[in-house]
């Protein structure tokens, strides 16, 4: 399988393990191929303690609370996830196709391949199947054009519309304080006798 560590493209930096132990929501030994983002935790963590975000300023994520939950048939609210790197889309997955538009060094231009994954078929990405699947290519070709409307390329030197500054807290407080003589990590030397 493809992978040079993460954040890369390949499918193996972007499929990391979720476990989950809730009692009396989730059922043991719940399995949930869908996919969400990192960017799903915030408004689903505040879904789950019953906080309205629609007065908060704009957020990235989704609630993917139903998923969490183990709800039969949840579905990941995501049509597409957008792989980025230093500005520009990397890859686009939907479902079990992933188009990963593949740039040459140099001047500022469209991609110099296509490549197509079935990653049911494939998970290691192995086999372009971009010539037998025009349909799908231009599908996620059009929706990489649409995010990069959205979140921009410095590529191709594309500003975002969407994109803004981090939010900053004006005044931040610490949620919690330091104790100095609390032991917080166990010296690696007792790592035996830790219970």
């Amino acid at each position: 399988m493809r992978a040079f560590g993460s954040p890369t493209p390949w499918a193996k930096s972007s499929w990391p393990g979720w476990r989950e132990r809730w009692p009396g929501h989730v059922p043991p030994g719940a399995v949930c191929r869908e996919m969400v983002t990192a960017l799903d935790f915030y408004p689903t963590l505040a879904a789950l303690a019953g906080h309205d975000l629609a007065a908060l300023p704009v957020h990235d994520g989704l609630d993917v609370l139903p998923l969490w939950e183990g709800r039969e048939g949840a579905k990941s609210p995501h049509e597409h996830f957008f792989y980025y790197k230093r500005g520009e889309p990397q890859a686009v997955r939907s479902g079990k196709w992933k188009l990963r538009h593949a740039f040459d060094a140099g001047p500022r231009s469209d991609p110099a391949r296509l490549e197509l994954y079935d990653l049911e078929a494939d998970l290691g990405e192995t086999q372009n199947v971009a010539d037998g699947h025009h349909d799908i290519v231009e599908r996620l070709t059009k929706a990489i054009s649409g995010m990069r409307e959205t979140l921009g390329d410095t590529r191709l030197g594309i500003e975002g519309r969407e994109c803004r500054p981090p939010a900053i807290v004006t005044d931040p407080k610490p949620l919690t304080t330091f104790d100095p003589d609390y032991p917080y990590i166990e010296p690696s030397y007792l790592l035996n006798e830790a219970g």
